[in-house]
């Protein structure tokens, strides 16, 4: 059962995941999810990970996709609109930042150490994301096998990503059980 989110938690929540979120757009699930579904309760693991999907299908950073539509669920587009800027703001100003000192910190050897070491604790985060999403949708045989093809498939051939997706679709529509959709309106 998810809770109310008043539009200021919104905000400093996403503000929050924007401005903590180093790694890319994949390490923003297990952000939202200790944000969202473990912090505060406002989604369930199931309902962040279909937005998750929804924002990783779609064109555009998976980051601000997720925001707006986390946004959007709780307030329309207004909190959409809100939830998109209040988690692009953050990482703006830290680049501006960075950018401005490019030149002092680019050999040094202290900014060297920190990044390598950022990395690593990156794949981490990843492995432990991958880890949490696979337990919230691996959960029936037919999943396990679609999984184990895409996989294989990505492995092994050179296959665009856009054809496995696909795949995956028709794979869902055909083999999936079908369950009445609720929208929260």
């Amino acid at each position: 059962m998810t809770k109310t989110m008043p539009l200021s938690a919104l905000l400093f929540s996403v503000f929050k995941v924007g401005l903590l979120t180093f790694g890319g757009g994949y390490v923003i699930l297990g952000q939202m999810m200790s944000e969202f579904v473990d912090r505060h309760g406002w989604m369930t693991k199931e309902e962040l990970t279909d937005i998750f999907i929804i924002a990783q299908s779609t064109p555009g950073l998976i980051a601000v996709n997720a925001a707006f539509l986390v946004g959007h669920k709780f307030h329309g587009r207004k909190g959409a609109v809100l939830a998109g800027l209040g988690v692009v703001v953050p990482p703006f100003l830290v680049m501006l930042v960075v950018t401005l000192l490019y030149e002092f910190i680019i050999d040094n050897p202290w900014a060297t150490g920190a990044m390598r070491g950022i990395r690593t604790a990156i794949a981490a985060i990843l492995l432990s994301t991958l880890l949490t999403l696979g337990q919230t949708i691996l959960k029936r045989v037919v999943s396990w096998i679609i999984f184990a093809t895409v996989l294989t498939l990505m492995l092994l051939t050179a296959l665009n990503v856009l054809w496995l997706m696909a795949a995956g679709i028709v794979a869902g529509l055909i083999f999936m059980p079908r369950t009445e959709v609720k929208h929260d309106t």
